[in-house]
């Protein structure tokens, strides 16, 4: 029972993110494929959708869209995010001073997951959606919070941990992200991008 209730909502997020990646109406064989799963369980899930307002059907086009009624939802719940709701002064000024995009952030378990992105006003900027997950050892916002632990906590964390490779540059051994993290500190910033050396 439980594992269904997870496929459900598993399959419910997906079908906004369906939507939201094509960016106009489906039909129930298109859901049920951008999902992969059999149309019968799709047609369930849109019906529910349909019944609570969250869906309406294109009846000449047996298509479906979502109603704006998710959009106004999100909107409450965003501007009562207690922990962005505290810092938003302070990142909207962080962003006027640097011309740069500024990105709050939140540990979750061995990630980053950004809570909510400030975009700067250049034209050649870092783009990133709230929501975005990152692992810690991949991003500056994640090495920061690495850079919080003491050294028994960093070596108890990294101790038979792969790292996996995101980019070109992010660094994959242990000791080499641990020396990273110690210039970090001493410079008081955290870099996304190391530069390698050539082999």
């Amino acid at each position: 029972m439980a594992t269904d209730a997870v496929k459900t909502a598993d399959r419910t997020l997906d079908l906004l993110e369906a939507f939201a990646r094509i960016k106009e109406p489906l039909s129930l064989s298109e859901l049920a494929r951008q999902l992969d799963c059999p149309v019968s369980s799709c047609h369930g899930l849109i019906r529910t959708m349909k019944a609570r307002g969250y869906l309406y059907g294109l009846q000449h086009r047996r298509q479906y869209y979502p109603t704006r009624r998710l959009l106004n939802i999100g909107a409450v719940i965003a501007a009562h995010d207690p922990l962005v709701e505290r810092l938003l002064p302070i990142l909207e000024d962080l962003r006027a001073r640097t011309e740069e995009t500024v990105i709050v952030g939140h540990r979750q378990d061995d990630e980053i997951v950004y809570l909510h992105v400030l975009e700067g006003p250049q034209t050649i900027r870092y783009a990133a959606s709230p929501g975005d997950r990152k692992p810690l050892h991949s991003s500056a916002l994640g090495k920061s919070f690495l850079g919080l632990l003491d050294e028994e906590a960093l070596t108890v964390f990294l101790e038979g941990r792969r790292l996996a490779r995101v980019t070109a540059n992010t660094i994959t051994q242990a000791a080499e992200l641990k020396a990273d993290l110690q210039r970090s500190r001493r410079r008081g910033y955290f870099v996304t991008r190391v530069k390698t050396s050539p082999t």
